[in-house]
């Protein structure tokens, strides 16, 4: 296994712990911690949305490109959901 396919794992299983974390937070009413670990979530999301990308691409066995694939859906997941909730707390407040 490559160096980057390694990083992309343990990023992609950093950014679920946290991902969850933040629903432990939100729902034992700790809402100010969750919503700062939010846009850090996503940040590191966005990393690692590079990181899967660049590998699936310069990859060269089947095995790299396989792992890659769902971190990389785990990361755009990650990504994209608050942003279609934050949309949607808009709408209904609005």
């Amino acid at each position: 296994m490559r160096k980057p396919t390694k990083y992309s794992l343990i990023l992609t299983a950093l950014i679920l712990i946290a991902s969850i974390s933040v629903a432990i937070f939100f729902s034992a009413g700790n809402t100010g911690l969750a919503l700062i670990l939010v846009p850090i979530i996503a940040t590191f999301s966005l990393a690692g949305i590079i990181l899967a990308s660049r590998e699936i691409y310069t990859a060269q066995s089947r095995k790299d490109k396989l792992i890659n694939v769902p971190c990389l859906f785990i990361h755009l997941t990650v990504f994209i959901l608050p942003i279609i909730f934050m949309y949607l707390l808009e709408i209904g407040s609005g």
